[in-house]
């Protein structure tokens, strides 16, 4: 329960209630969550976008609903790639944007859709880049490791017996560390960390 000096629980509910929707920022501000999904938050103001609602009604042209629109950047930032329109309802002022392809840049606009197709821009975001999915193709000398390593790590990650139960998986990693400290192969600390974690999964 929160309280304020000299106050109740009421009084921090009324001001809680008393926090504003918006901050009159007037922008859409972009983001990255994963390769595969971005996220929008937005706070507009009604002006611009009464005059703009306005100004397409004197010519002619009938508003038909506001939404979100997300671009795929290339070169050319002038010239984005029109990927999906957003719906928004009058209540909405954030937006998961799902199923986004890795290692590409985007930007979205808040506007206005007219029956006709035209597209009148409120408000448009920063433009950010989601990572790639796939291992880096950067490689430097300081992670190389033998060959051999190599091939001892896959074993004692259970590579070369896929498909056994846990317990035998168990005793093969303790039988290939065993194997490994003794040919020096890894120190005693780390063995008798990898130990401790083995006989907690045995329990």
């Amino acid at each position: 329960m929160v309280r304020t000096e000299g106050g109740n629980m009421y009084d921090c509910l009324k001001d809680l209630n008393d926090i504003p929707q918006g901050y009159g920022d007037h922008k859409v501000v972009l983001m990255v969550r994963d390769p595969w999904t971005l996220y929008a938050y937005w706070d507009i103001h009604n002006p611009p976008e009464l005059s703009i609602r306005e100004d397409l009604n004197k010519s002619g042209r009938t508003v038909v609903k506001t939404i979100l629109r997300v671009y795929e950047v290339n070169d050319n930032e002038n010239d984005p790639i029109v990927v999906t329109d957003v719906d928004l309802n009058n209540f909405a002022n954030n937006w998961y944007i799902n199923h986004i392809d890795p290692g590409k840049q985007w930007m979205v606009d808040i506007g206005i859709l007219c029956s006709n197709g035209d597209f009148k821009t409120i408000v448009r975001s920063n433009m950010v880049k989601t990572p790639s999915n796939k291992m880096s193709g950067i490689c430097s000398d300081e992670w190389k490791c033998p060959e051999e390593l190599y091939y001892k790590m896959f074993a004692v990650a259970g590579g070369y017996d896929i498909g056994k139960s846990s317990m035998e998986l168990i005793e093969l990693i303790e039988t290939h560390l065993r194997e490994w400290r003794s040919s020096g192969g890894v120190s005693s600390r780390i063995s008798s960390g990898m130990s401790l974690i083995i006989q907690g999964d045995k329990k």
